[in-house]
């Protein structure tokens, strides 16, 4: 498996919108991987994971294709992972396709070629998001997408991939958000973004798998403050602690942080070398990792 990082930051992004705070401005000062879009990843060429409102200019900003997408996993309902506004895009009318260019000119319609089907995945409060802006009874008009309901400790199944979900801690509810366990290829993913951490009948699920990757959030960095529905380095060393330990990360694996908000994570050039004295990588925009 390959996964491309289309972005690694919290909801504010990085540097902050409207902020000019020393970790704000030193990422406008030096650029580079110290700038970071809302988190969003994609594996293969396959399958996403979220869809924000910043990943198609990120993917064209790195010379990377999404259309050729066949399945959607939506952690949350947050509108830094998941705009529903970005499917309706994908509606096209019977025949558009067919068209000459000449005649293609004076249809507004979003789309004119062909595309995969898309299977959307997600738990009750992304379907709500999404039947707000498309309900059911016009999704087959000419989107090319179904969605498929996402339950903790579930698995999907589909053509060479697995899917578990698991709860998170993160949101209003308890079920709000959903972490996800990929199994591609005799390869494992865990795709741990947003997570404050799980229950014990979580852990046990991750108990179950043997993972080549782990991508787990690091939102409030160095910050001791109790996070939340989120992580820091605190949490982030424990439960590297916790994987490695119980012999969860094979040999080789790496245990890498994204979705990172410049008022409590440093900038990547600081940030960086300080985790990786804890064998802990941290993600950039447009870094690639093949699982092999």
């Amino acid at each position: 498996m390959r996964l491309t990082f289309l972005g690694t930051g919290a909801g504010e992004g990085y540097p902050g919108r409207w902020c000019d705070c020393h970790h704000c401005r030193y990422a406008r000062q030096h650029g580079g991987k110290n700038i970071r879009m809302n988190s969003c990843a994609m594996i293969d060429d396959d399958l996403l994971l979220d869809l924000n409102g910043e990943c198609f200019a990120t993917a064209a900003w790195k010379s990377i294709d999404l259309l050729q997408a066949r399945y959607l996993l939506v952690t949350h309902a947050h509108e830094d992972h998941f705009v529903p506004q970005h499917l309706i895009w994908r509606r096209m009318p019977e025949g558009a396709d067919r068209l000459t260019p000449d005649a293609m000119r004076p249809i507004a319609a979003p789309r004119f070629t062909p595309l995969p089907h898309l299977t959307v995945i997600g738990n009750h409060y992304v379907e709500a998001a999404l039947r707000a802006r498309i309900p059911a009874d016009q999704e087959a008009d000419g989107y090319a997408m179904s969605f498929q309901t996402a339950q903790a400790g579930v698995p999907l199944e589909y053509p060479g991939l697995r899917i578990m979900p698991v709860q998170s801690r993160h949101g209003s509810s308890d079920d709000f958000a959903l972490n996800y366990i990929i199994e591609r290829g005799g390869k494992t993913i865990l795709y741990a973004l947003d997570t404050g951490g799980y229950t014990d009948a979580m852990i046990d699920i991750l108990r179950r798998f043997r993972y080549d990757l782990i991508v787990m959030e690091g939102t409030r960095g160095d910050v001791d403050a109790d996070p939340g529905g989120h992580m820091n380095m605190k949490k982030n060393l424990a439960m590297a602690k916790f994987f490695r330990s119980e012999h969860l990360l094979v040999p080789g694996g790496r245990f890498i942080l994204s979705h990172l908000s410049p008022h409590w994570t440093p900038p990547h050039d600081k940030y960086e070398p300080m985790m990786r004295e804890h064998q802990i990588d941290v993600a950039y925009d447009g870094l690639q990792i093949t699982v092999n």
